[in-house]
């Protein structure tokens, strides 16, 4: 039995935007243009309000990203709570067969949420098909992606009925070591917005002292981050949801 208080890392993040995030990729000197990728999501939008995003609202994240490598499918529950995990087998699994599962928290400032994920590699006619209105979104998820959600994620999910969203242009640097830090950065793109995060993951005991030293780093650099570092999967969402569907 796993320990009910599984915490496999924490992910402490701090966002650019503007000339800070062009100020960062030269900082950390990331070379070329990064890995392109492109990234969708799922919402329920059978709402008159376009401000209201019901499933980013419930905590429940429905991700699929299409990198060069192929097409993967993420459910992430952030932010979730330890005993929405307790239904076997989920805090036992850290692979099972193609899936892999997560239990971090993520660190942004003085916010500091619990996020579960489950992200398995698809198929890429799954996505084209979805896009062309051959299928409907459940096409995307596996039947473990949807086991999951109804074990944990607290709400009914119609996966038939969800909207695709996106997509959201994406550069993802390789691991730079910086500062003395093994530092990720991605870039997000869906105009207006701009957004750099860049993320460091580290074990559980040693966060409290990398977020202030990594911060501190930023800082000495002129990278301060954003005043306000509010998740970039909400803001893009809201983004999206004014443009409507990705297809």
């Amino acid at each position: 039995m796993a320990d009910q208080e599984r915490l496999d890392a924490v992910e402490i993040k701090v966002t650019l935007s503007g000339l800070a995030a062009d100020r960062a990729i030269t900082v950390l000197a990331l070379d070329g243009t990064g890995e392109r990728r492109r990234v969708y999501f799922c919402e329920d939008r059978r709402v008159a309000d376009p401000a209201t995003l019901r499933l980013l609202d419930a905590r429940i994240i429905l991700r699929i990203r299409r990198t060069p490598d192929g097409d993967d499918a993420t459910v992430k529950l952030r932010e979730c709570f330890r005993d929405q995990l307790a239904p076997p087998p989920w805090l036992d699994i850290v692979k099972d067969g193609k899936h892999k599962f997560r239990v971090e928290q993520d660190w942004a400032g003085d916010r500091k949420v619990l996020a579960a994920s489950l992200v398995a590699p698809r198929d890429l006619d799954r996505l084209d098909d979805v896009l062309a209105h051959r299928a409907t979104p459940r096409a995307l998820f596996s039947d473990r992606h949807r086991q999951f959600l109804a074990d944990c994620a607290g709400s009914v999910v119609d996966l038939d009925a969800l909207t695709v969203l996106g997509p959201v242009q994406v550069r993802k640097w390789d691991t730079v070591t910086w500062s003395g830090f093994e530092v990720d950065a991605e870039r997000w793109v869906v105009d207006p917005l701009d957004f750099l995060e860049l993320s460091i993951r580290v074990e559980p005991d040693r966060a409290v002292a990398a977020q202030a030293g990594f911060e501190a780093a930023l800082r000495d650099a002129g990278l301060g981050g954003d005043p306000v570092q509010e998740t970039k999967t909400r803001l893009v969402l809201r983004r999206l949801a004014e443009d409507g569907p990705a297809f």
